[in-house]
């Protein structure tokens, strides 16, 4: 569905949006609410209105830890 050069080929993206899904949940959670009854649709459009403000923020973080998984697979072999 997404065509290449979109946010769907961006590991940084992706990653940033699964911080922001998760502290979506976690503040759902510290409101005493059951994030169950949330739709996944609903989680992703309140991390997407998280991630446009605070983008930067939130790609730094997600640049730090896809920089890390990566280097923790160097040298990984399936051999």
């Amino acid at each position: 569905r997404r065509g290449a050069g979109t946010r769907g080929s961006d590991p940084i993206y992706k990653e940033a949006m699964d911080i922001a899904r998760q502290k979506v949940r976690e503040h759902l959670e510290s409101k005493g609410e059951d994030v169950g009854t949330y739709t996944a649709k609903a989680i992703t459009e309140a991390a997407r209105k998280l991630y446009d403000a605070h983008k930067d923020k939130l790609r730094a973080h997600a640049e730090k830890v896809v920089k890390a998984r990566e280097s923790a697979a160097d040298g990984l072999s399936l051999e």
